[in-house]
């Protein structure tokens, strides 16, 4: 009788035991899928901040964009804006890249390269941006394989049929017509 009691026992524990990892495993998915929406949540927020910012400074964004002249005060706002832009696609491939969410790497990245290729201004910064952060290319700082991305992505695309004619409105934002992602 005493080792019926110790099969049923141990049948008890093995059964908590497989009954504990089948709710972690419930939980596990409920937190990733907490985790995703509020992700979501603060992309969507991040991109309504950059486009206020573009659309409060439009005309500073657009001729910065062209690469035309701008006054010392214009620059600091046109790199304000370009490092806002550039960090919200930044964000975006990082989040993507850890499998927090299910979206395409190569997204931001070609939204990046696409600017660069059709806005002078925006390349122009661009280029800077990599000299400020010790030129990520040769490996010191940032998410290297972002950066590598970007310009595997920007080499090809002299080759690709390229509309040249988006207007400024989406430099440094982009949109799924326009930029084919």
């Amino acid at each position: 009788m005493n080792t019926n009691w110790r099969h049923f026992a141990e049948f008890v524990a093995v059964m908590s035991v497989v009954l504990s990892l089948i709710f972690v495993g419930f939980e596990l998915r409920l937190s990733r899928a907490a985790a995703e929406v509020e992700m979501s949540t603060t992309l969507d927020s991040n991109n309504l901040e950059l486009r206020t910012l573009i659309t409060d400074n439009a005309g500073i964004w657009y001729r910065g964009c062209a690469g035309d002249e701008l006054t010392p005060q214009e620059q600091v706002m046109f790199s304000s804006i370009f490092y806002a832009s550039f960090y919200h696609y930044q964000m975006r491939w990082s989040i993507a890249n850890a499998g927090v969410v299910d979206r395409p790497l190569e997204g931001p990245a070609r939204r990046i390269a696409m600017n660069r290729y059709r806005y002078p201004g925006y390349e122009k910064e661009y280029q800077n941006h990599r000299i400020a952060i010790r030129n990520p290319l040769n490996g010191s700082v940032g998410p290297v394989n972002l950066y590598t991305l970007i310009e595997s992505i920007y080499s090809e695309l002299g080759e690709t049929d390229i509309d040249m004619n988006v207007g400024f409105e989406y430099c440094g934002r982009g949109s799924a017509n326009s930029y084919g992602t």
